[in-house]
């Protein structure tokens, strides 16, 4: 842990038998006692509010409670601000609904969809397509209806022909439309705040507060006729009728954004967390006497311009001033959400395909390569591999000088296996080179994962245009003994 925050997936299990918060928890402290990691290493947990994981007496949070105590347990943010999203009036669901019939008419049909496309590039429309809404999907709804509302006119075009009574309806709920495509797209702006990595209470308590402020204050814009927070409602006819339903559902929504997010809402940071340097006001002496130590630290003082997550992070903090790194930690490390969960689902629905539905990407490790974030260093596998050698083979005989080159393995006593590699000035295939009647001469196993050098230093030769044959080491320091043959320009021939 140096100055970064690394997540990655821990582990993945299958339950055999129920589901249950108990047998949750025995899968989890089963692992845990297998790789000698203490469950007191675990700070938080996100949740996306399930009955066995949140269950008071049973729920997999009062199992470890029992053995962690002061764990925090978190309801994912995304999930809440999506039911929050969720919590429309009569009236703007049933907006809702006409938009998605209108969807489903023209894309539920090849015929339409291709009419409808004709039709917008005949009106010179920037979209071509509708899209589908999905309800799984966080996204979709504020998707959905920005490109619904883009091609408004079009639509209505469209369904003259095809239904009347349903272009009527979205003409008469045409205000209602464009104003949840403006409160939606709001939503996914905050919604794709909090799908960012290295999310903290912190940060999340950054991005909920100032929303929750800007729907008090289009409630208050909208109540007074004031439309510059909703471009779109400037367009269409705005009744009083129209206004009213949207402070109602604005009030509405603004009360239940505030109670479900009030642990968040309300949450305590000490000022010290962000700016240990600024005047501080601590009560607790032992806090005060770390801060003062802290505040006085020239050399940390200098980390401090990268951030204040960075200069936490550092290593000595833990052991210089643990006791604010055990207030810290729980603001830092903390996930406020199963964002990084909702990815391993949409992993596995893409491994588990119809023809791969047996396999066993657990135990195989395909799940923890897709969703790794870790680069392999490619170098140092490849040094671990003994390389095929038709690679080197393919590695020497890119200078345009080589006629033809072999790399033939033998027996020997000293090392169990050692290679040849032999050239002649002829083309002749490499079946023919290989035959037992040309002089080989053996190096050493480690040259042929060095290819790369050995060209190298037969470029070095082929300058010099010189070179003795059968020497334990030539002019690049690489061991062994080669027998090359090339054409130089003038003809010659040289041998390394």
């Amino acid at each position: 842990m140096n100055q970064e925050i690394y997540e990655e997936l821990l582990f993945a299990r299958t339950l055999i038998t129920d589901t249950k918060g108990e047998s949750i928890f025995h899968v989890l402290n089963d692992y845990f006692i297998e790789k000698a990691i203490p469950l007191s290493n675990i700070i938080s947990l996100a949740t996306d509010g399930a009955p066995a994981i949140v269950g008071r007496y049973r729920g997999f949070i009062s199992y470890l409670k029992q053995n962690v105590s002061g764990v925090l347990a978190i309801h994912c943010i995304i999930h809440r601000q999506h039911l929050v999203a969720k919590n429309l009036s009569v009236r703007l669901h049933e907006s809702l609904h006409l938009v998605i019939d209108a969807v489903n008419r023209i894309r539920s049909n090849a015929l339409n969809t291709r009419l409808f496309a004709q039709l917008c590039e005949e009106n010179d429309e920037h979209f071509h397509q509708l899209l589908l809404h999905t309800e799984v999907c966080w996204l979709s709804k504020g998707l959905c209806l920005t490109r619904f509302f883009a091609l408004f006119e079009t639509i209505l075009e469209f369904l003259d022909t095809k239904d009347k009574i349903l272009k009527e309806n979205l003409m008469k709920r045409k205000t209602d439309i464009a104003y949840l495509t403006v409160l939606f797209t709001k939503f996914n702006m905050v919604n794709l705040q909090l799908q960012g990595d290295s999310l903290n209470l912190i940060k999340t308590k950054s991005i909920l507060s100032p929303f929750l402020a800007r729907v008090k204050l289009m409630k208050q814009n909208i109540g007074r006729g004031e439309f510059s927070q909703f471009p779109n409602l400037s367009q269409a006819s705005c009744q009083e009728d129209d206004v009213s339903t949207y402070v109602q559902h604005l009030n509405a929504l603004y009360s239940d954004f505030e109670s479900r997010f009030e642990d968040i809402l309300t949450m305590v940071i000490p000022p010290w967390i962000i700016n240990p340097y600024g005047d501080i006001e601590e009560t607790i002496v032992i806090i005060q006497e770390e801060l003062t130590e802290l505040s006085t630290n020239e050399e940390l003082k200098v980390q401090f311009k990268n951030g204040y997550q960075q200069f936490w992070l550092q290593n000595n903090i833990p052991v210089t001033y643990p006791v604010l790194w055990i207030i810290t930690r729980k603001f830092l490390i903390s996930f406020p959400s199963s964002n990084l969960v909702e990815r391993g689902f949409s992993a596995v629905t893409n491994l588990l395909t119809k023809k791969r539905n047996r396999l066993d990407i657990i135990c195989r490790g395909d799940l923890r390569l897709t969703l790794t974030k870790l680069t392999p260093n490619v170098d140092n596998l490849l040094l671990k591999h003994q390389v095929i050698p038709a690679q080197s083979e393919n590695i020497l005989f890119r200078h345009p000088g080589v006629k033809e080159v072999a790399l033939v393995g033998k027996p020997d006593d000293r090392v169990g296996v050692s290679y040849c590699i032999c050239t002649e000035t002829e083309r002749r295939t490499l079946k023919e080179v290989r035959r037992p009647v040309w002089s080989y001469y053996s190096f050493r196993e480690n040259v042929l994962k060095k290819g790369e050098e050995i060209y190298t230093a037969l470029l070095s030769h082929l300058h010099r245009g010189k070179g003795q044959k059968g020497e334990d080491q030539n002019a690049s320091g690489i061991p062994g003994c080669l027998h090359l043959e090339f054409e130089n320009p003038d003809n010659t021939s040289v041998q390394i």
